[in-house]
Order: C-alpha cells, then structure tokens, then sequence
C-alpha cells in the first residue's frame, strides 16, 4: 500500500516537482582549437592566468612565461579541452 501510494505522489504535479528528470543533458565545452596559433591581445594581467581577446571574442587563458602585461600581443601556443595556453610575442 505504501510503495503504491509512493508510486501515485511522484507521478502526480506536485511529486514531479520532487523528483530530479531521468534525462542528462551533456554540455561539452566549446571546441577551441581554431584559436591554435591565432594572435590577440591581452585584456587583463596574465599571471599566469587572465583574459585575452582574439577575433573579438574574450576567452580565459594562461600564459606560458607566468607573467604577461595588459594590452600585450600574445599567440596562443597550445589548446588542451579548455585550457588555452598562450605566449608574448613582438607586434609585428
């Protein structure tokens, strides 16, 4: 009688609201391997890690030295998942 009941409640409006959903939704991070030896700009400190812009778009990076200063031009040297890894170089 109990399980019965039990059974009826989370079946009902008000049960569904208790009961987490049988479905996963995956969301994978983006695939950022397109900024693989693209040039941009630093936007914050990198020490090691801050933001950088590339194409006008502000991605999280870190940068391979340790230490990069705002405004500096930087090329992305590395893409691992999510990681972006990125290095100064001399404005051409």
């Amino acid at each position: 009688m109990f399980f019965t009941t039990l059974a009826l409640f989370l079946k009902s409006p008000f049960g569904s609201l208790l009961t987490l959903d049988d479905s996963i939704e995956q969301k994978g991070t983006k695939d950022r391997s397109a900024l693989l030896h693209t040039e941009g700009e630093a936007v914050t400190d990198l020490r090691p890690g801050g933001r950088a812009v590339f194409d006008g778009h502000r991605v999280d990076v870190t940068a391979q030295t340790g230490y990069v200063a705002c405004g500096s031009h930087i090329r992305v040297i590395k893409v691992q998942g999510n990681q972006i890894t990125v290095k100064e170089i001399q404005p051409t």
